[in-house]
């Protein structure tokens, strides 16, 4: 980018005095330590970015906030008026201000930062704001693209060690009292992010090698080069939820016809047990026709081989209601008609 775009309240001059690099708490390896192969990529990859932070290094950060820019300055009152919160931190936020959520001993710092990025900005024409919704974000507006940005303080995850207090509370209550797992505490660094994150690209932190202050540059950087992709990530972005949409339809469709299989699956196991049960019911009765012919039979004969029994007549009446009554018990005779088990 070319240096006439950038405003000379930017460039460090005689009468500015410029910020040095605050000294973070580091830990040098012993020198007898090796170190391993994943390590060392580690190593000449923050080596090379942070060669590519300082390559040209316009944006500065001032020592003192004297005459801060109206966005930093209302968001210097709000975080002064702000009351600490979980971790002591205090956050601003506003129409007016800038998000920014730090302890008070990071405050001066995170202004400073952020009056030197939007000072950067602005200077390229590009408009710096806030917006709470969807998500609340302080935003840079450029070519009609919307880029959000990010500035808080980090905070460190440390394994709890359980007090004695805490051991006797879950001993006596071990259902309802269970003891944190990690202690929450303010670190001391700052994180600056852009989003979209575009490949990885847009966040940096304070590190042992080097701080935020040496990014200014490479985020303004990559402001410009997120607003220059969000059309083709919003493409990209439809078409994901389309493919989203479209496996979903698949998902409802597969899960309607397995559904629809599973309830025809029942209506035949239902059919086939009334068929069954109508089968059944039709042999008893013809078991029972069959017997009752059988009967006929040996009575009709009886009686043919004694004509002239006093009850001779009322036999032959009993045969032949019995008989008739076997004819309504045969279900193989014409006049029945199959079961209707549909």
């Amino acid at each position: 980018m070319a240096d006439a775009a950038v405003p000379d309240s930017v460039h460090p001059t005689a009468e500015t005095p410029v910020a040095h690099r605050p000294q973070l708490a580091y830990t040098p390896r012993p020198f007898t330590a090796r170190r391993s192969a994943a390590e060392k990529a580690v190593l000449r990859r923050d080596a090379l970015k942070h060669a590519e932070y300082r390559r040209e290094g316009r944006i500065r950060v001032a020592a003192a906030l004297d005459a801060p820019h109206p966005r930093v300055a209302a968001t210097r009152a709000a975080l002064d008026a702000a009351t600490p919160g979980e971790l002591g931190m205090v956050e601003s936020a506003g129409p007016e201000g800038l998000r920014v959520r730090v302890t008070r001993e990071l405050a001066t710092r995170a202004l400073l930062i952020l009056d030197a990025l939007v000072r950067a900005c602005e200077g390229r024409g590009w408009a710096v704001g806030y917006e709470a919704e969807p998500v609340p974000r302080n935003t840079v507006v450029l070519d009609g693209e919307v880029v959000g940005f990010v500035l808080y303080e980090i905070v460190d995850r440390t394994p709890h060690v359980p007090t004695k207090a805490e051991l006797r509370r879950q001993r006596d209550d071990p259902i309802f009292y269970q003891i944190a797992r990690t202690d929450h505490a303010a670190s001391g660094r700052l994180y600056l992010g852009v989003s979209p994150c575009h490949h990885g690209r847009g966040h940096w932190s304070d590190t042992s090698r080097w701080a935020i202050e040496d990014a200014l540059d490479y985020c303004v950087e990559t402001i410009a080069e997120t607003a220059k992709q969000l059309p083709a990530l919003r493409v990209a972005e439809a078409e994901r939820e389309r493919q989203r949409e479209a496996e979903e339809q698949a998902r409802r469709e597969a899960e309607a016809g397995r559904r629809e299989k599973e309830r025809q699956g029942k209506l035949a196991e239902e059919l086939d047990g009334r068929r069954r049960r109508a089968l059944a019911k039709a042999l008893e009765r013809m078991s029972e026709a069959d017997a009752a012919r059988a009967y006929a039979d040996r009575l009709e004969m009886s009686l043919s081989n004694t004509p002239h029994a006093a009850d001779h007549e009322a036999c032959v009446t009993w045969v032949a209601w019995v008989r008739q009554h076997a004819d309504l018990l045969d279900p193989c005779t014409p006049q029945h008609v199959p079961p209707d088990v549909r």
